[in-house]
């Protein structure tokens, strides 16, 4: 497992050429609030929690406590950041961009763990560092609820639609504890 920032932004780096993606503010607003971002871009136009980690300070080696905001760095740390929100106890929303629900992260740590997954339409476009919105989106992106609030959250964004304050476009998938299957 990747605990390093420097060796975690090396390698996401040189597949992507970036390190920050941040979440658009009108999703934080319709889904949050949360108590932790354990994996906050060092440099932030609005606050995605009361509380965050960077990389800086490594959220992935450090306590997680209260209802957290998973937005993880892409590349080969977003597995453990996804392993570690789908075990903590408070529960959470992770932002799973792009939905590649055929990977061993989903098929393991999400499919498993989470209460439901709101399917956002239309495709998100993440923002830069100083709050302008990027160009291009990466694909079809959704959110994953873990735990009874954070599934609550979903349902009620979804419920009044995009457009309203509070409000996001897609369809909510509600998982409960006897979902089959798992041979990944």
């Amino acid at each position: 497992m990747l605990t390093s920032p420097e060796i975690r932004v090396a390698q996401h780096f040189v597949t992507s050429g970036r390190t920050e993606y941040l979440t658009p503010r009108y999703i934080l607003e319709a889904v949050g609030p949360f108590d932790l971002d354990p994996c906050a871009s060092v440099v932030r136009p609005w606050p995605t929690a009361t509380r965050h980690y960077t990389i800086e300070n490594d959220g992935l080696v450090q306590p997680w406590d209260g209802l957290c905001w998973v937005n993880p760095p892409f590349g080969k740390a977003e597995a453990a950041f996804v392993r570690k929100l789908a075990t903590h106890p408070a529960g959470g929303i992770l932002l799973g961009c792009p939905s590649k629900t055929e990977t061993r992260t989903w098929q393991i740590a999400i499919f498993p763990h989470c209460s439901g997954i709101l399917f956002l339409t239309p495709r998100l476009k993440f923002h830069n560092t100083d709050g302008s919105a990027m160009s291009g989106t990466f694909g079809a992106s959704c959110l994953v609820a873990f735990g009874d609030v954070a599934l609550e959250r979903l349902r009620t964004a979804a419920r009044l639609g995009p457009g309203r304050v509070g409000g996001l476009g897609g369809y909510v998938v509600i998982l409960d504890d006897q979902v089959e299957g798992g041979s990944a």
